[in-house]
Order: structure tokens, then C-alpha cells, then sequence
């Protein structure tokens, strides 16, 4: 258990623009686990009812740092929402990593990634990435700039689906050129969790051949793109929380 509970309004700059977000900091503790929360098109850094909030406060009180934060063109960050691509979100996602990489209180080798809707996918794209740098300098630890990659990716209802038909068309793109190799090496171990009633079976049949025996399929009544009653979202906290817990151990 961790000690008191901080919160820290944070920026950064991307791309030459500002984004804003928060840092859920266990108060008194150091090398902690980090993990960095990815909100969905249309969403802020709280998510639909708060759950990136609750999840954060949850994290803290076992010791684990979180970030969450508005990608550009969301939120408090700068930029409008149809401003926003899939390429500007990708540049965010890569340079909150960066900023994560910054914090002396974080283990830099126990650092996890949580995506819902659409982020799912940049999650997963961003470690392949960092995979991928890792093989180019012979390591399967240790990405381009020297930085350890993301360990384990939680993925919370993934669609390539959005109320935006431009943007819900460059999810479908990226998607197809996601990488099975890289994404393999990425990551030791991913939670997908998805709705009894999922409309987005092909998607998560792609994840399971992309990431093979280190994805696990949780399922859970009600989860989708809004978690409808109180007992899913119950649920959901618990498997994420446990799930971190046990891929993000104590140093």
C-alpha cells in the first residue's frame, strides 16, 4: 500500500502544441511502476463516467503511478477535435511515453499502457514501435533512445469504430498494417476485455492472432464503449487492477 495520495496537474509539449494532463504520484514512494491511461476519440482524460479517474486513485493506493491525459485536439490540451487524426494522436502517444521516461520516481522497466475504443490501437501500435526499435539495436529491452519498452497493455473494448467517418477510416488502415512480429515482441502480456454482446469480433480475433499466448480475454457482461451498470464496472476495476498488480511487480 502506498503512502498519501498526490495529484499533479502536468504539461507538455508536443509537437509544438500544449497537452495537459494528470499525475497520480503514490506520495513518499520511488522506482514505482507507471501506467499511462489512452482515452478514446471523443472522450477526455476522465473518461465516459470517470473510470480513468477512479482507476487512478485504485492504482495509487497500491503503489502504482498513473498519467492520465487529453491527447491534442481533447479535452484541456490545445488544439480542436477536428483537428485531431490518427497521425496526432500516434505523435501524442509517443511523446507522453517520452515524458513518462523523464520521471526519476518511475521504474523504467515496469511501465504499462491502458486503452479503451480507439486508443487500443495506438496503444498497441506505439509498442510495436518501440519493439521494433529494440530489434534494429539487437535488444528486446531496450528501444533506440535506450528507454525500456511498455510491458504490459490493458485493452478496453477495441473498435476501429468512431462517430467520426474520416477518422474511424485511418483506424481501419492502421489496423491492417499493424505488425504480427513486432507486436509479439512488444509486449509480455495483454489483457483484452470486451462485452458479452462484442460487435467487434474480427478486431479481437486479430488481437489474439497478433499477440497469441500473451493475450488473455476477459469478459465481462455490459462492457463497451460505456460500462452500463455497476457491477460490470466493478468488475472491469478488479481484472485491470489485478492484472497490472501481477505484470507490474514490486521491484
Amino acid at each position: 500500500m502506498g503512502g498519501d495520495l498526490v495529484q499533479t496537474a502536468i504539461e507538455w509539449s508536443s509537437n509544438g502544441h500544449t497537452l495537459r494532463g494528470m499525475l497520480h504520484q503514490p506520495d513518499g514512494l520511488s522506482n514505482v511502476p507507471l501506467v499511462i491511461l489512452f482515452h478514446e476519440y471523443g472522450a477526455t482524460k476522465t473518461e465516459n463516467k470517470f473510470i480513468y479517474v477512479e482507476l487512478s486513485r485504485i492504482l495509487e493506493q497500491k503503489g502504482i503511478a498513473s498519467i492520465r491525459f487529453d491527447f491534442f485536439g481533447s479535452g484541456e490540451s490545445d488544439g480542436e477535435l477536428q483537428q485531431k487524426s490518427f497521425a496526432s494522436d500516434m505523435v501524442c502517444a509517443r511523446d507522453i511515453l517520452s515524458y513518462a521516461h523523464t520521471l526519476s520516481f518511475v521504474d523504467q522497466e515496469r511501465i504499462a499502457i491502458v486503452g479503451k475504443g480507439s486508443s487500443c490501437l495506438i496503444a498497441s501500435q506505439l509498442s510495436a514501435e518501440m519493439s521494433a526499435d529494440a530489434k534494429a539495436e539487437g535488444s528486446v529491452e531496450l528501444s533506440a533512445e535506450g528507454k525500456t519498452g511498455v510491458k504490459a497493455l490493458v485493452l478496453l473494448s477495441p473498435t476501429v469504430k468512431t462517430w467520426n467517418e474520416q477518422y474511424s477510416l485511418e483506424l481501419q488502415a492502421a489496423e491492417l498494417e499493424l505488425d504480427v512480429d513486432r507486436g509479439e515482441l512488444a509486449v509480455r502480456a495483454v489483457s483484452l476485455i470486451a462485452g458479452e454482446k462484442e460487435d467487434n469480433k474480427g478486431l479481437i480475433e486479430r488481437y489474439q492472432k497478433l499477440y497469441q499466448q500473451q493475450l488473455s480475454l476477459c469478459t465481462i457482461a455490459d462492457v463497451s464503449q460505456v460500462v452500463e451498470t455497476v457491477n460490470s464496472r466493478e468488475q472491469m476495476m478488479e481484472h485491470i487492477v489485478a492484472f497490472l498488480e501481477n505484470h507490474l511487480p514490486r521491484g
